[in-house]
């Protein structure tokens, strides 16, 4: 399916509840991809895990398999350049690192214990070090695994003069640039939060430690950090004027040796598209709310929570991406049953983010916004933690490609650094290769693999409009893995 520049280049997929479950997917460039599951049932006490490793063709060039007990469950998973890191947990609190090289699948693995009554937050890797956030109610520990060696040290996750029980991990992040990992915490004092970044080298080694909401009068409810250039940040995220947990707007802050060279806060209504992807009555009826509160002396806010890309610094600007989500709940019912009289309670249970739209702006050097576009984005599913869909690429000096799932579609973006969109296209990407196909269903993710090759990967399913035994059941469930060229 050609359209434009765009090419669904080859398809596979795998018939789910066909003995292995719970599909994932590893990409490492030119080395191809890993694509990892395990089986449905264990067999006395022991699950068995199957890797796959797939050229840029997707054709196998190996497989391998290795056995745990079903004690352990996985709890993250993560890829750098050459390993896929699969982090087991189990109920007694003791952790399995399975290191897997995706290009020879030869394996390492760490096994641990936990920090007591704590569990594993995320983890991050820097070279031969897995850095994992464990959160307890009376301490936060950051434990750095080093794969060659097999030891581990736990470092405290501290703030000077706040007790553990009045800090919390914001975020926890991996600068590839610097090698440095950024580890952001709120502290809570009274009613207010200060939020502090801690910056350790690749050893766990604390570098810096500073106070980004000192003479701040807001509240910053997400952080994300990046490395300009020896000694010069520059962090971005969501703030408000008293909560951590929702936000009113997008701060952007430049530091040099710890010390703020600017901090500027801009509400989402200052950002003239932030609305558009809203049908046009749902945005004329917050204009009239809007201008009903101004008129008594009152302002509006919107609070959605960002998912911020790191900042790029292109053509003598800041660009700003920044993902808008919110959390979604579901309504259960538990019946129990007491000498005979069942009693129904109702409660919510969290059940993902729901992401809406993106936004994209321009800041100069002293982070006065120069200009902003806001575009719909509907991924195929709610994930459970932050996640960012867009893919970006710096096309050339002046521009940025933006790729993304949008309602089972992929849709591309070429904008330049004067926020003019050069090029705007969609592709129903979500195609099987087979015009017997009709899909009913679909859940998606779309990741940058290498060149100018992508992977749209997720679980759909699938009615054949007629039975044919080359194509099996009428109806399947499948995981399936498309890949895509695309030349903005």
């Amino acid at each position: 399916n050609v359209l434009g520049q765009i090419e669904t280049e080859k398809r596979i997929e795998f018939e789910l509840r066909e003995g292995y479950e719970a599909y994932e997917l590893a990409q490492f460039r030119e080395n191809g991809l890993l694509v990892y599951c395990h089986e449905e049932k264990s067999v006395a006490g022991n699950l068995t895990w199957k890797v796959d490793h797939y050229s840029t063709d997707l054709d196998v060039i190996d497989s391998k398999e290795f056995t745990i007990s079903d004690d352990y469950r996985l709890n993250k998973s993560k890829e750098d350049g050459i390993y896929l890191y699969l982090f087991f947990v189990s109920k007694r609190k003791e952790y399995l690192l399975t290191r897997i090289n995706s290009q020879t699948l030869e394996m390492k693995q760490v096994y641990g214990e936990l920090p007591k009554k704590s569990y594993a937050g995320t983890i991050a890797v820097i070279d031969d070090n897995v850095f994992v956030d464990c959160i307890s109610k009376t301490i936060k520990t950051l434990k750095i695994i080093n794969v060659e060696s097999g030891g581990d040290q736990d470092v405290e996750l501290k703030v000077e003069g706040f007790k553990p029980t009045m800090i919390s991990v914001e975020n926890f992040q991996v600068d590839e640039d610097s090698k440095e990992l950024y580890v952001f915490m709120n502290a809570r004092f009274k009613k207010t939060y200060q939020l502090y970044v801690l910056r350790f080298d690749e050893t766990g080694k604390l570098q810096e430690e500073f106070n980004l909401t000192e003479d701040s009068p807001m509240t910053f409810s997400s952080i994300s950090g990046s490395f300009l250039a020896e000694g010069e940040y520059m962090f971005t995220g969501t703030f408000s004027e008293k909560s951590a947990s929702s936000s009113e707007g997008i701060f952007i802050c430049k530091t040099t040796n710890g010390k703020k060279d600017f901090l500027k806060f801009y509400k989402f209504l200052e950002f003239e598209e932030f609305l558009n992807y809203l049908p046009q009555k749902q945005q004329d009826k917050i204009e009239r709310k809007k201008g009903r509160k101004e008129a008594r002396g009152k302002e509006l806010k919107l609070s959605y929570l960002m998912a911020s890309h790191n900042v790029r610094y292109m053509d003598g600007k800041y660009i700003y991406i920044g993902e808008a989500y919110y959390p979604t709940y579901r309504t259960e019912t538990r019946t129990t049953f007491v000498n005979g009289v069942a009693t129904t309670t109702t409660y919510q249970v969290f059940d993902g983010f729901y992401y809406t739209h993106a936004t994209i702006a321009a800041f100069d050097l002293e982070g006065e916004k120069l200009w902003d576009k806001t575009f719909e984005m509907r991924p195929g599913y709610k994930p459970f933690s932050p996640i960012r869909f867009i893919r970006v690429t710096e096309t050339n000096p002046t521009e940025l490609g933006l790729m993304f799932t949008s309602y089972g579609s992929l849709k591309s973006k070429a904008i330049n650094t004067d926020g003019e969109v050069i090029n705007d296209r969609t592709l129903d990407m979500i195609e099987t290769g087979n015009e017997d196909d009709k899909v009913k269903f679909t859940f998606s993710n779309l990741t940058f693999w290498y060149d100018n090759y992508f992977l749209a990967h997720g679980n759909q399913t699938i009615k054949n409009l007629e039975e044919k035994e080359e194509r099996g059941k009428r109806k399947r469930r499948v995981y399936f893995i498309n890949k895509i060229s695309y030349s903005f």
